[in-house]
């Protein structure tokens, strides 16, 4: 866990905040021992969706993310 919060830049509380997250979000996270870090046990597909103010007018970003 310490070296992937390394490599985020976040504390290793942030770490398993974001795992736990993705797996509320329906994400089969897990530690893998051969690769030392965590990952998909399957495919999943997050989509988000962002709502930003530029100079007080509105825009909707929206982001996919598929391991497929």
């Amino acid at each position: 866990m310490r070296d992937l919060a390394v490599r985020l830049h976040v504390s290793e509380r942030t770490v398993r905040n974001y795992i736990d997250e993705l797996k509320s979000l329906g994400a089969s996270v897990s530690f893998s021992r051969n690769k030392n870090s965590y990952c998909y046990v399957r495919d999943f597909e997050l989509k988000l969706t962002f709502e930003v103010s530029i100079d007080g007018v509105p825009s909707t970003l929206q982001a996919v993310h598929s391991n497929k």
